[in-house]
Order: C-alpha cells, then structure tokens, then sequence
C-alpha cells in the first residue's frame, strides 16, 4: 500500500499465480490479457451495448466506436439492451480514459514496452523519470493505464 491508496488489478480475478507483477506507480492500473488472447476494446467488454454501438458506463448520447477502450473494461459478452441502473450516473470519458484503439490495446503495441519473449516483456513508463528504478515485467496482450500506442 502507498500512501492512503493502493494498487488494483481489476483483471486479474481467477488467473493464474505466475503472471506478471502489477506496476507499482500512482495511477496505474495494470489489467492482465482477455483469456481468449484478444486485445481489449469496447467490442469485447461486458459493459458495451451491441444493439445500440454505445458503452452503458458513458452517456447514453456520446457516440463510441466499437474499437475504442477505457480503463473500467471488463472482458466478456456485451449485452445486447440497454441496462437501467437507477441512480448510477455516467461516467466521462476524461474519468474513464476513453480513446480510439485501432484493434485494441495490448502493452506490445504501446510504445514503452520493450519486448522479451514471445508473450512478455517490459515496461519502461513506470520506471520513466526515476533513476535507477528498473523496467517493470508485464505481459505482451495485458495493458495499463499509461498505454500509448505508436
């Protein structure tokens, strides 16, 4: 634990032991690999609307390409309706990290990986600035909030 917070993995529930460590930096928030090998988008999270081509976490109104990403993904089936969460109010996309992704985000399409091996390599954004600190392990289809494609 840092300070008053502490780093989550969101996407790490029911994966193996052996993976890579999450990053240890103040803002992010280290998302392991879709268990299907995809990179992570809209298209495939469980809080994307495929009937209506919108996210259920955004308003309702703003218009988001299938192959955008956010930080709140959740890998899964999209549901087909729109939900109705009474009293839930929607999120930003400054709050949510939304961005165009082309094909989805992976760390081995951003540019501080620095590959290793076929599925791992390293992150160099969290040891970016602090000397002597080393890069970080993570795994090629994972991705963090840092991510910046080339």
């Amino acid at each position: 634990m840092n300070g008053p917070f502490r780093t989550i993995n969101l996407g790490a529930l029911g994966q193996a032991r052996e993976q890579a460590p999450l990053p240890k930096k103040d803002g992010v928030l280290y998302r392991h690999p879709n268990p299907d090998g995809t990179r992570k988008s809209c298209g495939n999270c469980v809080l994307w609307v495929s009937g209506e081509e919108k996210c259920s976490i955004h308003p309702r109104d703003l218009s988001i390409d299938e192959t955008a990403w956010c930080g709140y993904h959740i890998f899964g089936t999209s549901m087909k309706t729109w939900p109705d969460f009474p009293g839930i109010m929607p999120v930003t996309p400054e709050i949510s990290g939304l961005r165009m992704a082309g094909p989805g985000v992976a760390c081995a399409s951003c540019r501080y990986y620095r590959r290793q091996g076929e599925t791992n390599g390293l992150c160099v954004a969290v040891a970016e600035g602090k000397t002597g600190q080393p890069p970080i392990p993570v795994e090629s289809r994972g991705v963090c909030a840092r991510y910046n494609g080339m």
